[in-house]
């Protein structure tokens, strides 16, 4: 968040703070599982796939998420959109072929 989060145009640590500060408003919220998933377990986690863009602040906190379920034993599966910023899986007229590959990567996991 810190190397990709500075002067970010639309998802800079400002805004990203400030999002926090509205979904997670106590402090202590932060460690919730309920509100943070990555703090639970992952012992009944469903099969699940994790996108991230290459370029998105948040990129390190998803694979570390992927990262601690697949520790604990978890079916996780990534993928990292190349040179993409955060929501680029929704942003089909601004980065079609980006887009198009993340959509086939969630349509092969749904597929099992």
């Amino acid at each position: 968040m810190i190397d990709l989060g500075i002067g970010h145009p639309y998802n800079g640590l400002e805004l990203l703070a400030f999002q926090r500060a509205l979904y997670a408003p106590d402090r202590s919220y932060w460690t919730n599982a309920l509100a943070s998933p990555a703090h639970g377990s992952f012992n009944d986690l469903p099969p699940t796939l994790v996108i991230v863009g290459e370029h998105d602040p948040l990129r390190d906190d998803g694979l570390d998420y992927a990262r601690k379920a697949r520790s604990e034993g978890a079916d996780i599966k990534t993928h990292v959109g190349k040179g993409m910023p955060h929501g680029f899986v929704m942003q089909q007229h601004l980065v079609p072929e980006a887009s198009a590959e993340a959509e086939k990567q969630i349509l092969a996991f749904l597929a099992g």
